[in-house]
């Protein structure tokens, strides 16, 4: 089964229109906790699990959504492909921390400064 590039793009539109719902959703549901920074540590936390990607095997050059190829991976015993998946994940959750810092930092410098 081959995708033309305009079915992929449009795929990725769909998928990227059905998470901002999501988030927005969720936005909604963790607006009521205490701390600032868990409920941004929770959104960024879906963020990452939703909007990884991972290089597609079957289609060279293209991207999927790394949960769905971790649930794959995993269902289908694949180690080597779930490694490289994990390895994604841990990537992104560095670029999470660095930038939950460097919120939290801004937050509180403009907070300071009024």
């Amino acid at each position: 089964m081959e995708f033309l590039a305009d079915e992929y793009v449009i795929a990725w539109f769909i998928y990227l229109g059905a998470f901002l719902l999501l988030y927005w959703a969720f936005s909604k549901v963790v607006w009521y906790l205490p701390l600032r920074i868990l409920r941004q540590t929770l959104k960024a936390l879906l963020a990452l699990l939703f909007l990884t990607p991972a290089a597609s095997p079957q289609a060279e050059g293209w991207l999927s959504p790394a949960w769905l190829q971790l649930v794959y991976a995993a269902i289908l015993g694949e180690e080597a492909q779930t490694g490289r998946l994990l390895l994604n994940y841990g990537i992104g959750f560095v670029v999470m921390l660095v930038v939950l810092s460097a919120d939290a930092g801004l937050y509180r410098w403009r907070r300071r400064r009024h």
